[in-house]
């Protein structure tokens, strides 16, 4: 199953609000991020990164569902 999911938030390195379209594939009990229209997984700035902080809490709640 894909679960297609829409994040918003502040940007540091485009220095701009941006959404961004996330696509997740359920694997066994837990979704993976299989798809984002962003550098989120290079980003520098993904520790603090408010979208990045929604990704990985997206993958938890789906854990203890």
């Amino acid at each position: 199953m894909i679960r297609e999911e829409i994040f918003s938030g502040f940007c540091r390195t485009c220095n701009q609000a941006q959404m961004v379209t996330c696509e997740f594939e359920q694997k066994g009990d837990r979704l993976e991020l299989t798809e984002v229209d962003c550098r989120y997984r290079k980003c520098i700035h993904k520790a603090s990164c408010e979208i990045a902080k929604q990704i990985r809490q997206m993958e938890q709640e789906y854990r203890e569902e």
